[in-house]
């Protein structure tokens, strides 16, 4: 299912996940340090997306990208509630002023291999996950109507304000 590239696309939940505040903590250490951080960093996330069923596709320092079957949203969202719990305690020793934010959308993707083994995912919903901000924990509404009601109580609409732009 993760490790071949298919012709058509197919639906995820994807969530991009990653700690605030990482840059003045990586300006002020070692890079010894902030390997042995961002080791740590992976372990605890690559347990926790396991743990609920989904997959680690990539991670980029402090920062990594989960997919889940479109048929486990509700756990690809409990997955990413349990780590932001894990990661915002861990991180009070050890990358203090930081906490975890994530994107999750559900929408088509293709997963493949690259020439050095490592996996890749691209598309829409990736797309989406990257376009939605950071510093927060959001859910696209695609991503909210496929939850469990006891999963939808975690979550309050959020409408930002109405801003006008020059033309």
């Amino acid at each position: 299912m993760y490790t071949q590239a298919t012709s058509d696309n197919q639906e995820y939940f994807v969530a991009l996940f990653d700690l605030t505040n990482f840059g003045s903590f990586y300006r002020s250490n070692s890079p010894n340090k902030v390997l042995e951080v961002i080791q740590e960093f992976g372990e605890i996330s690559i347990k926790s997306v396991e743990k609920f069923g989904g997959r680690i596709i990539k991670f980029s320092n402090d920062s990594g990208v989960a997919v889940f079957p479109s048929d486990q949203v509700d756990q690809g969202v409990r997955s990413m509630i349990h780590l932001k719990k894990e990661i915002d305690q861990w991180a009070q020793s050890r990358v203090p002023g930081s906490k975890l934010a994530m994107n999750g959308h559900v929408g088509e993707a293709a997963i493949g291999v690259l020439k050095n083994n490592s996996l890749e995912i691209v598309g829409e919903a990736v797309s989406m996950v990257y376009s939605m901000g950071k510093k927060q924990f959001v859910i696209s509404p695609q991503t909210f109507r496929k939850l469990t009601p006891e999963t939808r109580k975690e979550f309050h609409k959020f409408t930002p304000p109405i801003v006008y732009r020059l033309s």
